[in-house]
């Protein structure tokens, strides 16, 4: 057994030491230590290490939080809504990790708080969007009137989209891969094969670069088209 405290491990010997606490259940605070060399010290690796142990269990509890029948591709974009809810509010100083939280099951806690947050504030957009839809559907039966709405919408179409576009691209483009991935490909109409060779400790492989794209139109096209 390693009898190292977890300050003085390395990040390998944490994640597998967090690892066995997980599944014995047994908080050493080696799991916690990550969270707070990702949160303070602005470790990616250990970031990363976060992602790897507890997205399984963020994925639990959105299933667990909604109907089990979403798309695959909605459960990611609520995986990383739940995650920038964590990162935004336990990245702000003061105070720092070690003082809002004490072991980890408060924070596991609060990363719960997080994924129920986010499954609310989707629900809450999708029965808005209900409601709207419905409105439109009971209301507008009036010929004249739907020509006249078609006509100006036709007018301000081009301007409306691209403000769209760039409206959307601010507000859900914070994932700095995805950042990357979209201004490598759409601005500088870099391919897959060139993505890669220059950024290979970013994106490895191609199919992370197609697997990112698609993720992004995917949420575009579901954002913006009607």
């Amino acid at each position: 057994m390693n009898n190292k405290a977890p300050q003085q491990c390395n990040l390998s010997e944490l994640i597998t030491r967090c690892h066995i606490e997980t599944q014995q259940q047994n908080d050493q605070g080696c799991c916690y230590e990550i969270f707070r060399r990702a949160l303070e010290n602005n470790d990616a690796d250990a970031w990363q290490a976060i992602h790897t142990q507890y997205q399984k269990l963020v994925n639990h509890w959105i299933r667990k939080s909604l109907p089990s029948s979403l798309e695959q591709i909605l459960i990611e974009d609520l995986q990383q809504a739940t995650w920038e809810k964590f990162w935004k509010y336990l990245s702000k100083t003061p105070p720092l990790f070690s003082e809002k939280f004490v072991h980890i099951g408060a924070v596991l806690k609060y990363l719960n708080k997080c994924t129920i947050t986010a499954c609310l504030e989707w629900r809450r957009q999708q029965n808005a969007q209900e409601r709207l839809h419905y409105h439109l559907q009971m209301n507008i039966k009036d010929s004249r009137l739907t020509d006249v709405i078609q006509s100006r919408v036709q007018e301000l179409d081009t301007a409306k989209k691209l403000q769209d576009v760039q409206t959307w691209l601010d507000t859900n483009l914070v994932d700095k891969t995805e950042k990357l991935v979209f201004k490598l490909s759409y601005q500088h109409n870099l391919k897959p094969t060139e993505i890669v060779r220059q950024f290979p400790h970013i994106i490895p492989t191609e199919r992370d670069v197609y697997r990112i794209k698609q993720r992004l139109l995917k949420r575009a096209r579901r954002a913006l088209l009607p």
